[in-house]
């Protein structure tokens, strides 16, 4: 502001300067008349100069407004360029995001195939598995674990390690509902979020049959539900859970009864996992559940979730005539500790880091190597009429439907 200031003054002063010398020109020669420089004289040895036509060098007043020309044409050049770039660089982002679900698609196609063709695999018969059916619209997430502190009458000892289990489901399921094959990702659980029941309040079949009545769930939906409980095999040979079951005072609840209550939601696929026991025998503080899981279908667990369909029916130890370890018999123990359950914690950690393209067979052999390298070495386990025996195993099982 004051350079401006300054210069105005200056041409201000300027101009007053000039006003005599215009009026002395103006009364000497008039307004109309131009000064002109006489030319020298041409010498007589110099030859005469030929004329010479001088061009014609006055502006010509027009009315048209001249075009408006960028000030820098680089800089115009420049725009262009970059909106071009990011055109084609958007349509390589399209192009490759295509190629990558394309690649996904013939993977789990090809791992389809692999597992029909591998009739010496032990888990590839017990999932029904469909892997070309799209992407699900919701997942409903409804985690159970009994931390009550005591269950069926005396001290609960799994109450510390379910509660754990919940925590730690609750953050695997809320991390991998995520698409990750497209950009950015979608978040494709329900609205509800994950659903927790424990303690005195909500560890009860009746809370269950609420919350699954409630779910909004659709035919292109998936419904995880996932226990961790005492369990047990009943004497025909089923499994079930210990859980109080409303207007009554029992609490062994036959595994088929939460099964059939989860299929009337008719999802496209319905899972259901547990960690529970699948033994007979009372057990010690140490000991509690296995597994089961019914449902179908790095994030392994992303996309199982999310791209297949169907039924799964596994369990996390084996009902009788398996052992532990001892040879007796009698089924398996599902182990607790305070950091959760093995099997959950197994499970876990096949979720996270089983390579993709990713079946449930491939995510459950890792989950077994995983569950079996926790008893290396065994888990010495203090069982009543039987003493202390040393647990060497705990095996996955498919639950018949």
């Amino acid at each position: 502001m004051m350079f401006f200031s300054l210069r105005a003054y200056l041409l201000v002063g300027f101009s007053i300067c000039l006003l005599p010398l215009t009026s002395f020109a103006d009364e000497t020669l008039g307004r109309d008349e131009s000064i002109r420089v006489a030319p020298p004289a041409p010498s007589p040895e110099d030859p005469p100069e030929a004329p010479v036509d001088e061009p014609d060098t006055s502006l010509e007043s027009t009315d048209e407004t001249p075009p408006n020309l960028p000030e820098n044409p680089e800089d115009s050049m420049a725009t262009s360029d970059l909106s071009d770039l990011e055109t084609k660089s958007a349509a390589i982002r399209d192009n490759l995001r295509d190629a990558i679900e394309l690649a996904d698609q013939l993977a789990g196609e090809l791992n389809a195939l692999k597992e029909m063709s591998d009739v010496a695999a032990p888990v590839s018969d017990t999932f029904t598995v469909s892997a070309t059916a799209g992407v699900a619209d919701k997942v409903h997430v409804i985690i159970m674990a009994d931390s009550r502190a005591v269950s069926g009458g005396s001290r609960n000892p799994i109450a510390n390690g379910a509660r754990e289990n919940a925590d730690m489901m609750k953050s695997l399921l809320g991390s991998q509902c995520f698409d990750t094959k497209v950009f950015p990702p979608v978040n494709h659980l329900s609205a509800s979020g994950v659903r927790v029941l424990t303690g005195d309040r909500h560890f009860s079949f009746q809370k269950l049959q609420q919350e699954v009545t409630a779910a909004n769930v659709g035919t292109n939906d998936v419904l995880f539900v996932y226990i961790a409980c005492h369990g047990l095999t009943f004497s025909e040979g089923s499994h079930g859970f210990q859980m109080p079951i409303p207007n009554t005072n029992r609490e062994l609840l036959r595994r088929s009864s939460v099964w059939d209550l989860m299929k009337t939601k008719k999802a496209r696929q319905t899972i259901l996992i547990s960690d529970c026991c699948s033994n007979q025998l009372t057990v010690s503080e140490n000991v509690a559940a296995g597994v089961a899981v019914r449902g179908m279908g790095t994030n392994a667990l992303s996309r199982l979730l999310l791209y297949q369909t169907g039924d799964i029916d596994v369990n996390g130890c084996h009902r009788p005539p398996e052992d532990p370890g001892d040879g007796r018999g009698g089924g398996q123990f599902g182990i607790y500790r305070e950091q959760g359950g093995f099997f959950t914690v197994a499970f876990e950690g096949a979720a996270k880091d089983t390579p993709v393209p990713v079946s449930w067979k491939t995510l459950f052999g890792n989950c077994q190597t995983k569950l079996s390298s926790q008893f290396n070495p065994p888990v010495p386990v203090t069982v009543p009429g039987r003493g202390t025996i040393k647990v060497t195993r705990q095996t996955l099982e498919r639950i018949p439907d």
